[in-house]
């Protein structure tokens, strides 16, 4: 009977290890729920981020005014939101996902620049990050 045990547990060991060693589903599944948090992120002028709301824009009339904060033109909001975006990078390891955003301008408002805020344009909540993790731990413990 110990035998049969071991071979189950072998056998689901061995399942468990085939989902890991191809994690590009998960990877997908991952990146498109970051994307879903950060199109919340900009529409919420960065309330939903871990940090709040963005600082705001200093007082000026015009077209700008009328645009809510980093969505002038929408680019940077298409390049976090949209997980199949031409300006949005996304590298896969089995361990890691690398989304990086190719626009000049995605770093200076993330890090703050001179007189520009910092406004952080990835800022995941904790509890973002557990529904994460869940996502990964859902798709390893799937049966085959």
């Amino acid at each position: 009977m110990a035998t049969s045990g071991a071979s189950m547990a072998v056998h689901m060991l061995n399942e468990m290890a085939k989902s890991i060693s191809n994690l590009e589903p998960a990877m997908a599944q991952l990146n498109i729920a970051i994307a879903k948090d950060q199109e919340r992120l900009f529409n919420s002028g960065g309330a939903t981020g871990a940090h709040g709301s963005w600082q705001p824009r200093k007082p000026t009339r015009g077209k700008r005014a009328a645009h809510r904060l980093l969505m002038d033109t929408k680019r940077l909001f298409r390049a976090c939101s949209d997980p199949n975006n031409k300006d949005r990078q996304v590298s896969t390891t089995n361990s890691e996902l690398r989304i990086r955003i190719n626009l000049p301008y995605a770093g200076i408002h993330h890090y703050g620049a001179g007189r520009m805020p910092r406004r952080r344009i990835i800022d995941p909540t904790e509890e973002q990050v557990t529904s994460y993790a869940e996502i990964l731990m859902d798709f390893i413990e799937e049966e085959p």
